[in-house]
């Protein structure tokens, strides 16, 4: 058996989905929903008055947004099985033009948006382009930048090994 394989990975797809939010001690905020203006039927249905309605149609309006939440300082739910109901749900709503985002978090993150849209793992990573040597301010040379390009990339890169194997399922 060959041991010296070699794995390239170009791009790895952050956690940052609605899928997150699907383990147990997430918690589930608020629903957004943003379509295309719906017919004056559906707005009606909504409660907007005719005349609203009306007025409406003679403008360049083309998207509405529908946020579902509940009372201040409380959330939706904190039931890991609905929020993954909701999220089997929600994504037959977010397709052309429509986009659901669910507001929540998970046991290891603070509130945030998250989308069905899969984005790649980021991590910020500053590089600096000059140093203070004797109290000047002193531009680093290329080599120098190329060389703390590495530092910090490996840094980073170690700092975060275990999520990037998590998310490149290795």
């Amino acid at each position: 058996m060959d041991t010296n394989k070699e794995i390239i990975i170009e791009n790895i797809a952050s956690e940052d989905t609605v899928r997150a939010l699907v383990q147990p001690g997430s918690v589930l905020s608020k629903i957004h929903y943003d379509f295309r203006v719906p017919t004056p039927e559906i707005l009606r249905g909504l409660g907007i008055s005719e005349r609203t309605i009306d007025i409406l149609t003679d403008t360049d309006v083309t998207m509405a947004k529908l946020t579902i939440k509940n009372e201040p300082r409380r959330n939706l739910t904190n039931n890991f099985g609905i929020i993954g109901e909701l999220v089997d749900e929600l994504r037959n709503l977010n397709v052309n033009d429509n986009k659901v985002t669910l507001e929540g978090k998970t046991q290891n993150s603070t509130l945030q948006e998250y989308s069905y849209e899969v984005k790649n793992f980021m991590t910020p990573v500053d590089i600096p382009t000059s140093r203070t040597f004797d109290g000047e301010i002193v531009q680093l040379t290329l080599r120098e930048i190329a060389n703390e390009y590495f530092i910090r990339m490996r840094a980073a890169y170690i700092a975060n090994i275990g999520v990037i194997r998590n998310l490149a399922n290795l």
